[in-house]
């Protein structure tokens, strides 16, 4: 089994997670832990590159509205970005996309 790793990028205002594995079960309290452990007031935006997640189910979607849960109503931005096609069908069906910015690709998900 393929656990999810996290390395952590700042880009101006900007917080990178660079997300690598599974996002199910079995990992999203790492996502959740990591997330909380690295927030800041400083930061504006939080973006979660997903070029390197090879798996995502229900908890992990989950996972992901935990965390826009914690930003919500305080001027903070999730960003998604380089989604896998199957890993953007979920979020699509779950439809994250009406509350939670999806991009292409970083460069986009900076700008």
């Amino acid at each position: 089994m393929q656990k999810l790793t996290i390395e952590t990028r700042n880009i101006n205002d900007m917080m990178i997670l660079d997300l690598k594995g599974i996002l199910d079960i079995n990992s999203k309290g790492v996502l959740i832990q990591n997330f909380k452990s690295m927030y800041d007031d400083n930061y504006s935006r939080f973006l979660l590159n997903f070029a390197m997640v090879t798996r995502i189910d229900s908890s992990g979607v989950n996972s992901i509205i935990e965390i826009y849960d914690t930003v919500e109503g305080k001027d903070k931005e999730i960003v998604l970005y380089n989604l896998a096609e199957h890993v953007g069908k979920i979020l699509r069906f779950a439809q994250l996309h009406r509350f939670i910015t999806i991009k292409r690709n970083e460069t986009e998900a900076i700008s």
